[in-house]
C-alpha cells in the first residue's frame, strides 16, 4: 500500500506542476491579448477621429474586443466614461504590468484636450508606445513560459526522484 501512495503522490506532484504551468501560460496569453486589444482600440479611435471626428461613446460603438469586454473597459466607454476614467476603473482586472498601467493612464489623461490634429498625433504616440510594450511583453512571455515550465517540471521531477 505504501508503494501505491508513493507513486500516487509523485503523479499528483507532476500533474500539479503541469497544471500550474498551464495556468501561468494562460495568464501570460491573457496579458498579451489585453495589450493587443488596447492597440486595436487606439487604432480604431485614430481611424474614427480621422474620418468622421467621432467622439464620446460614438467613438467606441463599432469597436469589438473580447478581452476588453471581459474586463469591462468597453462597456464603460460605451456608457460615456472618458478613456482615462474607464481605464482607471478597470485597472484591477487587468493583467498588464503595473508600471504599464500607470504609464497608459497618464497618456489617456492627456486625450480630449486638443483639436483633431493634436488628438491624432497623441493617439499615434499612445499606439506606438503600446505596440512597443506589446512587442517586449510578447518576447518576454515566450521566454517566461519556457522557464516556468522547465522550473516547475524540474522541481516535480526532483520531488519524484527524492520519493523513489
Amino acid at each position: 500500500m505504501s508503494l501505491f501512495f508513493k507513486w500516487g503522490g509523485i503523479a499528483l506532484v507532476m500533474i500539479g506542476a503541469m497544471l500550474v504551468s498551464r495556468e501561468y501560460e494562460s495568464y501570460l496569453d491573457k496579458r498579451i491579448c489585453e495589450y493587443r486589444g488596447l492597440v486595436a482600440m487606439i487604432s480604431h479611435a485614430e481611424s474614427e477621429i480621422g474620418k468622421s471626428l467621432a467622439y464620446g461613446e460614438g467613438l467606441w460603438s463599432s469597436f469589438q474586443s473580447d478581452e476588453l469586454e471581459k474586463i469591462g473597459l468597453l462597456p464603460l466607454l460605451r456608457k460615456g466614461f472618458s478613456l482615462k476614467a474607464a481605464f482607471d476603473e478597470c485597472k484591477g482586472k487587468m493583467t498588464i504590468a503595473r508600471e504599464s498601467k500607470e504609464e497608459i493612464s497618464e497618456l489617456f489623461a492627456t486625450l480630449g484636450r486638443g483639436y483633431r490634429d493634436s488628438e491624432l498625433r497623441l493617439l499615434g504616440e499612445i499606439k506606438d508606445s503600446l505596440s512597443a510594450e506589446l512587442d517586449l511583453q510578447s518576447d518576454a512571455a515566450e521566454k517566461n513560459k519556457k522557464i516556468a515550465r522547465a522550473l516547475l517540471l524540474g522541481g516535480a521531477l526532483t520531488v519524484a526522484i527524492m520519493g523513489i
